[in-house]
Parts: structure tokens; sequence; C-alpha cells
């Protein structure tokens, strides 16, 4: 079994927006927490590519049997609530061999007080 972790995005018209998105990736392939991973890529859900399906598509085409999606958003508002569902439903009608996981979106984290906390004490300058 060859696991694989696609971050999902909403995605920007803006280009450096997206490419935030890639940085945290790349970061993210480098932690040692994440080495269970074989590979970890982004996806967009609007207006960037790649798209969901096309990481997939690509995590697949390497062998990734496993793959597990995380996203990348505050809240369950209808985007992780039913679009990636879907499209995560429809890689598994095409796929039924495969494990897919998706995970609660970033935003519902128990974490996320004490983070937003630790950053109100050492704010970041622009």
């Amino acid at each position: 079994m060859i696991k694989s972790l696609i971050l999902i995005a909403h995605g920007s018209r803006h280009s450096k927006a997206n490419d935030e998105i890639h940085l945290l990736t790349k970061t993210l392939s480098q932690l040692s927490a994440l080495q269970h991973f074989s590979k970890i890529n982004h996806a967009f859900l609007e207006f960037a590519s790649p798209t969901i399906e096309e990481t997939a598509q690509q995590q697949i085409s390497q062998q990734c049997t496993d793959i597990t999606f995380f996203p990348y958003f505050l809240s369950r508002g209808q985007h992780v609530s039913a679009d990636i569902p879907n499209i995560i439903n429809t890689l598994k009608i095409t796929y039924p061999s495969l494990t897919l996981t998706l995970y609660p979106p970033l935003g519902v984290s128990d974490k996320i007080p004490q983070l937003i906390a630790d950053l109100l004490n050492n704010p970041l300058t622009f």
C-alpha cells in the first residue's frame, strides 16, 4: 500500500495566493511527522490548477493506493460538506480498490484557538 496526501485549498485568481499553497505543500513534504506519506501534493477546488481530480490521477498513476484528502478550509461550508465529498465519491466509484480518506477541515481542529492565541502573542510583520 502506497499512502499519499492531497492538501485541498480553495484556489484563487491571484497566483501569489496559490503559490502560498505550493510552498505549504513543499514544507509539509519535508516534515518527518508526515514521512509515512510517499507523496504529498496540493489541489485546488476552483480558479487554479491542479484540480482535485488531476492531483488524484497523478498520484494514482504513481501507484498510490491509499489517498488522504485534507481540506485546508476554515469551516464546513458548501465546498467542504458537499463539493469535495462529491468529487471523492466519484473517484471511489471510478477506482473502487483505492482507500480514500477525507479529513475534516482545518478550522474545526481544537488546536485552532491556541494557534490564534500564539499568533496574537507573536505578531507577523508584513
